[in-house]
Parts: C-alpha cells; sequence; structure tokens
C-alpha cells in the first residue's frame, strides 16, 4: 500500500526583507510558483498543500495547481511563531478531514532553485523506508580557528584538543527536509548535500531576488520541469 506523501508548503503573507515576498514576481512568476510547480512535476505526492494566512496568497496557489483547503490562523503566521506549531496544525485539520499523511515534505518558496529529480529521489527515499531525508549544505569547521576558554581565563587553540574533528561537516538546509510521520528510531536518516551553488541561494533579500532572477533570465539551472 503506498504512503500518503504530503507535501507541506509554507508561505505566510508577512515577511521582512521584501514585502509581500511569497507573492513578488520571479521571472513573471510569483516566487511560491517555482516550489509549487516542481512539486507538481515530481508527481510524487498524494497532495500538495501550500500553508497561508493570505487569501491573495492562497488564490494564487491554488490557480496554479496546489491546494489550500485552509488559512493558517493568524497566530501561527507571525515572525515569531514556530513552523512546527504550523505543520502540526495543518496535519490535525487534514486528519479531520480524512486525510492522514504517512510522509511530510517541507518545501520552503524562499529556495526556488530545486530540481523535480531531486524531490522525486529524496521522496523515494523516504517511501522506501528512512526515517528522514534532508538537505544540507558543507560547512568548513575549521578547528584550527576556533579557541576555548578555560575557567581560569586561559585560551587554546581547539587544534590541540585530544578529540579528533571530522574534516568536513553539514548543516541542514531547507531546499527539502521530509520525514515519516510516525517515527521509529531504528530507522536509518538520508543526507543529501547541496553542491551546486545555486541551489543555496535563499531569497531573503531583494538582492536575492535580482540574482535568482538572472540565473532564471540566463537559463542557468535546470529545473527538470520541461
Amino acid at each position: 500500500m503506498r504512503p500518503n506523501v504530503l507535501a507541506f508548503i509554507p508561505a505566510r503573507g508577512g515577511s521582512k526583507g521584501i514585502t509581500n515576498k511569497n507573492l513578488y514576481p520571479l521571472a513573471g512568476k510569483p516566487l511560491v510558483f517555482w516550489t509549487i510547480v516542481v512539486a507538481l512535476r515530481a508527481q510524487c505526492f498524494t497532495r500538495i498543500v501550500v500553508s497561508t494566512d493570505s487569501r491573495e496568497i492562497a488564490d494564487a496557489a491554488v490557480g496554479f495547481g496546489a491546494e489550500v483547503p485552509f488559512l493558517r490562523p493568524a497566530e501561527l503566521a507571525q515572525d515569531t511563531s514556530l513552523l512546527g506549531d504550523a505543520i502540526a496544525h495543518s496535519l490535525a485539520r487534514l486528519e479531520e478531514d480524512g486525510f492522514r499523511a504517512d510522509i511530510v515534505v517541507e518545501l520552503y518558496p524562499t529556495h526556488p532553485f530545486r530540481s523535480v529529480g531531486l524531490v522525486r529521489d529524496l521522496t523515494a527515499r523516504l517511501a522506501d523506508g528512512a526515517g528522514q531525508a534532508s538537505t544540507v549544505r558543507p560547512v568548513s569547521p575549521a578547528w584550527d580557528r576556533l579557541l576555548r576558554l578555560d575557567a581560569d581565563g586561559t585560551v587554546h587553540g581547539l587544534s590541540g584538543a585530544a578529540k579528533p574533528f571530522p574534516a568536513q561537516a553539514y548543516r541542514r538546509y531547507g531546499l527539502f527536509n521530509g520525514w515519516r510521520v510516525a517515527q521509529d528510531i531504528t530507522r536509518r536518516g538520508y543526507i543529501h548535500p547541496l553542491l551546486d551553488p545555486v541551489e543555496l541561494i535563499d531569497i531573503d533579500e531583494m538582492e536575492d531576488m535580482q540574482l535568482a532572477e538572472a540565473i532564471i533570465a540566463r537559463n542557468l539551472y535546470d529545473f527538470g520541469t520541461r
């Protein structure tokens, strides 16, 4: 029996760096469009739901082929609101209406550069049994430049510590984050390092939007949607 896989696209109306960011035009389409179209073309989701408190965003999302079965309550759409609370609210409302998600995949509109193949492959990892699947970005630990402070005020470099540190480390990056709703600690997780710098673009300020616009205009990224 195939699992119910929910694509959860958070797109609240408020934003700081760019006013009404999720509807701001990127290459002629609202920012939220680029995430919805990839989710649709991946053809691996039972439902694609946009979580928003904005009727304008809701109307646009539905026009692009996503669902907005209800609006997000205002108290869950503030700058200080926790996304986990919005997800829990959506899962509960969907279950009340008869839909129980087995797998949830978060897809942030502010990370527009994700390919159909990446979404499809990572979702397949979850369907095949992984407990969690996430994109990560490589970070350099640079332990030789880190310092520790002893109780007596003495400063030491971490490079001389007895415990070895990894040469390469990673941190989670919001391009794709999925998990099984019924957690099982025996299930192994999976991470996918993002090595293409374009996929690391996060739309926060107008400069990010302009960079994304230039990349799309020059056809420098293959979304796999053609």
